[in-house]
C-alpha cells in the first residue's frame, strides 16, 4: 500500500501547479494623494495581466518585479510577483478592478481615500498628511489675456519632505509661462502649522470657448514615520551599517478647472492688457534737416500683462511729405508683481520730399483694457519739421598775381653800374621798323592759331572719352553690387552712377534719383532699396531685379540725360 502512495505523491510532485493568480494591497485606507503597493503574484511563467484598467482611477507611479525559484525533490517551482506604486486619482470609495492573466482572474478590491488633512491610523495617531490648493484669477478670460494661477504645497511640521516636483498646469491651445521662482512661508490651517510652498504660473489661452486644464500637481517622497514594519520602506547603507529610511510616496493633483475664453472685443490688432504706454526718441533732435538727409522716430512700447510676441508693430500714417522706411525691431519680456511685461523698440525712418515747415504724423496705439473692458489708445503727437535746402560746398578761391603783387611789398633791386658803350649803332629809319613789327605779329598769329585749333578738338574728344568711361565704370560697380545683393554697397553705386550720367546736377539721394528718371518699374526697386538700406534687411530688395529694371530703362535714363543738357549753342561752334 505505501509503495502505491509513494507513486502517487511521486506523480504529484512531477507535474506543475496551476498557474494561480493572486492580488494584494499594502493598504485600503488612503489620504488624497498617497501611494500604496498592489502586488499581483503567480505561479510558473510571468505574469501576463492586463493592468489597463487600473489607470481609470489610478496613478502609476512606479514599477518593479521579482521572481522567486524553489526546489523540492528535484523540480523546480517558481514564483513571479509584479509591484505596482498607485497613486488614486480621486478622494471617497474607489474600486479597484478585477485583473485578467489567461483564465486567472483576481477579485475586485475596494480603496477609501479621504481627503487633505488628519486621518488617524488604528493606533488613533495623527498622520501626516499633505495636501495642495489652487487659485485662478479669472475663470472666464479674453483670447489671449493673461490669467494668473497659483498653486500651494501645504507640509506638516511632522512631515519631511525628501524630494518632489511641481507640474504646471496645462491643456491644448493655452501657452503657460512660470512667474517667478516660487517662494515658501509658514500658514495656519484648522490650527495645525504647514510649511507652504507656492508657485505661479500665466496663462494665455490662444482659443475661444471652454478649455478644460488639467490642474497642476506635486510628486515627491515625504518621510513617514508610522511606516515601519511596512513592505515599502527603502534600504540604503551607509558605513556598511545598513537600515531602512521609512518614507512613502505622494502624488498630488489640485482641482480641475474649466476656462470660458471670450473672444476679441474688438477688431483690428488685439491687444488686451493692464496697462499700455507709448514713447519715441527723434533723431536728430534739432527739429531741422536737410533735403536727403533722414529722420528717425525710435518708439518703444510697454504693455503690462502682454508677452512680447503679442505687440503689434507701431504703424503711423502714410502722408504727402515724407517717405516711410521701416528699420531696426527689439523685443523682450519681464516681470514685474502683476504678471508679465512685453516690450516692443522699433524704428520708423522718414525721409523729407521737399523742403518747408512739413509735418511728422501722430501715432495711435490701440489696446484692450482687460480691468475696465473697454478699448482705449495710447498716443504720439505730431512733430513739425524744418527741411532746408542742403548747403553747396565752397571750393577756396585762389589768389590773383595782383593782388598777391598789391598786397606784397616791392623788394629794391641792386643797384648795378652800367659802363657806357662806345662803339655806334646804327639807328633804323621808322618805315623799315613798323613793316618789319607788322610781319613779325602776323606771323606768330598763324603759329597761334595752327597750335590751338588741332589741341581744341583733341581736348573736347578726350572729355567726351573720359564722360564715356566714368559712366561705364559707375556701372560696372554698380551691377556687382547687385550682383552681390549688398544694399548699402548697391545704393552707393547708384549714387555715383547717377553721378556720372547727370554731371551737370548730380541727384543727392535715391529717391531723387527715381524722380529724375521717372520709370515706374526703377522706381519701385529702388524703394525697395531704400527700405532695405534703412532696415538693414538684405531679403527686403532683389540686386538682380533693380539691375533688370534699370537695363529696361536705359533708353529712357539717356533721354533724360540729354534733355537735362544747357540748351544754349557751342560757344566755339565748329
Amino acid at each position: 500500500m505505501r509503495f502505491f502512495l509513494h507513486i502517487a505523491l511521486f506523480f504529484f510532485l512531477s507535474f506543475p501547479a496551476a498557474a494561480e493568480l493572486s492580488v494584494s494591497v499594502s493598504k485600503t485606507a488612503l489620504t488624497e494623494g498617497e501611494s500604496f503597493q498592489l502586488r499581483l503574484r503567480q505561479d510558473e511563467g510571468d505574469i501576463k495581466a492586463d493592468i489597463s484598467p487600473v489607470y481609470k482611477d489610478f496613478s502609476l507611479i512606479g514599477q518593479q518585479s521579482s521572481s522567486q525559484t524553489t526546489i523540492i525533490n528535484g523540480t523546480a517551482l517558481r514564483k513571479n510577483e509584479l509591484i505596482l506604486t498607485l497613486v488614486p486619482k480621486k478622494t471617497g470609495e474607489i474600486e479597484l478592478p478585477s485583473l485578467k492573466a489567461g483564465k486567472e482572474k483576481t477579485k475586485p478590491i475596494k480603496i477609501t481615500v479621504s481627503e487633505a488633512g488628519s486621518v488617524s491610523d488604528a493606533n488613533g495617531a495623527d498622520k501626516p498628511s499633505l495636501f495642495l490648493r489652487a487659485k485662478i484669477g479669472d475663470e472666464n478670460p479674453y483670447l489671449a489675456q493673461q490669467v494668473p494661477y497659483t498653486v500651494r504645497l501645504y507640509v506638516p511640521d511632522d512631515a519631511d519632505l525628501l524630494d518632489g516636483a511641481f507640474t504646471p498646469p496645462s491643456a491644448e491651445g493655452v501657452v503657460v509661462e512660470q512667474h517667478g521662482n516660487g517662494r515658501r512661508f509658514v500658514e495656519t490651517q484648522n490650527g495645525k502649522k504647514y510649511s507652504v510652498i507656492e508657485y505661479a504660473f500665466l496663462l494665455f489661452p490662444q482659443k475661444t470657448g471652454k478649455i478644460a486644464l488639467t490642474p497642476a500637481g506635486f510628486r515627491g517622497v515625504v518621510s513617514d514615520p508610522f511606516a515601519r514594519g511596512r513592505n515599502d520602506r527603502t534600504q540604503f547603507s551607509f558605513g556598511g551599517f545598513t537600515m531602512f529610511r521609512d518614507e512613502r510616496n505622494i502624488l498630488l493633483r489640485a482641482k480641475p478647472v474649466t476656462l470660458n475664453v471670450r473672444p476679441a472685443a474688438s477688431v483690428g490688432a488685439w491687444l488686451p492688457a493692464f496697462s499700455v504706454s507709448v514713447k519715441e526718441t527723434v533723431s536728430p533732435s534739432s527739429g531741422s534737416v536737410a533735403v536727403g538727409d533722414t529722420v528717425t522716430r525710435t518708439v518703444s512700447v510697454q504693455a503690462s500683462g502682454v508677452r512680447d510676441s503679442q505687440l503689434p508693430d507701431p504703424v503711423f500714417p502714410e502722408t504727402a511729405d515724407f517717405k516711410q522706411y521701416p528699420g531696426q525691431s527689439e523685443t523682450g519680456s519681464s516681470f514685474d508683481d502683476k504678471g508679465i511685461v512685453g516690450l516692443k523698440t522699433r524704428q520708423i525712418v522718414f525721409m523729407p520730399v521737399r523742403e518747408g515747415s512739413l509735418t511728422l504724423p501722430p501715432l495711435e496705439y490701440e489696446w484692450f483694457d482687460v480691468k475696465a473692458k473697454k478699448t482705449r489708445k495710447a498716443t504720439l503727437p505730431a512733430r513739425t519739421v524744418t527741411v532746408v535746402r542742403p548747403e553747396k560746398s565752397v571750393l577756396p578761391q585762389t589768389e590773383s598775381v595782383a593782388d598777391v603783387q598789391k598786397d606784397r611789398p616791392v623788394e629794391a633791386l641792386p643797384e648795378k653800374t652800367v659802363e657806357p658803350d662806345v662803339r655806334q649803332t646804327p639807328v633804323p629809319s621808322s618805315r623799315s621798323f613798323v613793316s618789319g613789327a607788322l610781319c613779325g605779329f602776323a606771323a606768330a598769329l598763324v603759329v597761334l592759331l595752327l597750335l590751338l585749333l588741332p589741341g581744341r578738338r583733341k581736348k573736347k574728344g578726350e572729355n567726351a572719352r573720359t564722360d564715356d568711361t566714368s559712366v561705364r565704370f559707375a556701372e560696372k560697380a554698380f551691377k556687382n553690387a547687385c550682383k552681390d545683393n549688398d544694399p548699402t554697397a548697391t545704393g552707393k553705386a547708384l549714387l555715383m552712377l547717377a553721378a556720372a550720367i547727370f554731371k551737370d546736377d548730380p541727384p543727392s539721394t535715391l529717391s531723387v534719383v527715381a524722380d529724375r528718371i521717372g520709370d515706374a518699374a526703377l522706381s519701385k526697386e529702388i524703394a525697395a532699396l531704400n527700405a532695405a538700406v534703412y532696415s538693414g534687411r538684405k531679403d527686403a530688395c532683389s540686386g538682380k531685379a533693380l539691375w533688370d529694371a534699370y537695363k529696361a530703362a536705359g533708353a529712357k535714363i539717356r533721354k533724360t540725360a540729354e534733355r537735362e543738357k544747357s540748351p544754349l549753342p557751342p560757344l566755339y561752334p565748329e
